[in-house]
This record gives C-alpha cells, sequence and structure tokens, in this order.
C-alpha cells in the first residue's frame, strides 16, 4: 500500500493511496476532535461534537455507501478531494497514477501543510 499524507491548514489528516492486495485507491479526511481531544468530557459523559468517536471525519471511503467495499478509482479519489478541500499536492495525481501503473506498495511520502477543509464545523 503507498500513502501519500498532509495536513491540512485547519488541521486535518488527509491519507490517500494504492491499496496493492486489493487493487484500488483509498482516501481518509479526518482530524482528532477538537472538543474532546479523543477523550470523554471532563464529568464522563460522550462528546457530543463527534458522537464519542474521538475524531472529526470529512470523508472515509470504508465509510462510504457510494464506493462498495471501499474501491475507488483515481477520478474520484480526485472528486472527493475536489469536493472537500481547497487545494492538494501540485504532484499528487500523477504519483497516484504512477502507482497503479507500477502497482507500487510500502511507499510513503508526507507531502506537509496543503489547503483546508471547504465548509467544516
Amino acid at each position: 500500500m503507498t500513502q501519500r499524507l498532509w495536513t491540512t491548514e485547519d488541521g486535518f489528516e488527509v491519507l490517500t493511496g494504492w491499496d496493492r492486495p486489493l487493487q484500488y485507491f483509498f482516501l481518509d479526511i479526518s482530524r482528532q476532535c477538537p472538543t474532546c481531544h479523543g477523550q470523554n468530557d471532563s464529568d464522563d459523559t460522550d462528546c457530543n461534537a463527534c458522537d464519542a468517536t474521538g475524531e472529526q471525519r470529512i470523508f472515509g471511503n470504508l465509510d462510504s455507501p457510494k464506493y462498495p467495499y471501499g474501491a475507488m478509482t483515481l477520478d474520484e479519489v480526485m472528486q472527493e478531494i475536489e469536493r472537500h478541500l481547497t487545494a492538494w499536492p501540485d504532484s499528487l495525481v500523477g504519483t497516484l497514477a504512477l502507482d497503479k501503473l507500477e502497482n507500487r506498495g510500502n511507499d510513503t511520502q508526507v507531502y506537509g501543510i496543503v489547503g483546508q477543509v471547504k465548509n467544516h464545523e
């Protein structure tokens, strides 16, 4: 599996790449819940901001009914990125295309801080 990672200016972590064993692309956009920081509230009640999950998930291919079994094409990854983010690394599309073409695995690339999530709360 390749991993292409970056953080948005508003603290979301973006992870995408090519899953060599499953032969599809994946995408996850999430961050630790800023309200509970991944923990329960001080009075031991569940956090309402994240429904006690500890994270704010903007998109996850495994959670999306649009993508059976989580399987995504490169075009679908880019559609979701364009839908949810203001910017992404310049070389991302080319790198992901090569990941599939060369059937890469076990390769990680960290891009740094790029863009923001559109219309998040």
